[in-house]
C-alpha cells in the first residue's frame, strides 16, 4: 500500500495496490506518517507506546488475522511499530497525526530530512 523510507524522508504510495485492496488513501497516509513520527522520535521501527499499553489495544481493536499476518511478515524489532501505526491510522484523527509530524520535525535523528514528502507510484 505504502512505505516510509527514513533515508530519503519520504512516504511512497502504491496506487495499484491501494486500488486493488480498496484501502483509503487517507488511512495509508496516516499509517505511514505514524512511522515518520516513530522514526523522528528515535524508535528505529519500534512503537512509541510501551508494550504493556500497546498489547491490550491490539487485542481489542485489531482483527486477529491481521495481527497474525504482522507477526509472520515483520522482523521482531518492527512488529510493535507496525501494530502501533495500524492503530494510529484507524483511531487517531488526521489532525493529531499532522500535529505530531510537524512537532517532531526538529527531533528527526538525521536533521537533514525534515519533510515527509509523499510520492505516488
Amino acid at each position: 500500500m505504502g512505505g516510509f523510507d527514513p533515508a530519503l524522508g519520504s512516504v511512497t504510495l502504491c496506487e495499484k495496490n491501494l486500488n486493488r485492496e480498496k484501502n483509503s488513501y487517507l488511512n495509508v497516509i496516516k499509517h505511514e506518517l505514524a512511522h515518520v513520527v516513530q522514526h523522528r522520535m528515535g524508535r528505529n521501527g519500534d512503537a512509541l507506546m510501551p508494550s504493556s499499553l500497546l498489547a491490550p489495544l491490539v487485542r481489542e481493536l485489531l482483527p486477529q488475522k491481521e495481527v497474525m499476518a504482522v507477526l509472520m511478515q515483520y522482523p521482531s524489532s518492527e512488529i510493535n511499530g507496525e501494530l502501533e501505526a495500524r492503530l494510529a491510522s484507524r483511531y487517531l484523527p488526521s489532525e493529531l497525526i499532522a500535529v505530531a509530524v510537524v512537532a517532531t520535525r526538529s527531533l528527526s535523528p538525521d536533521h537533514g530530512h525534515h519533510g515527509a514528502a509523499i510520492v505516488r507510484r
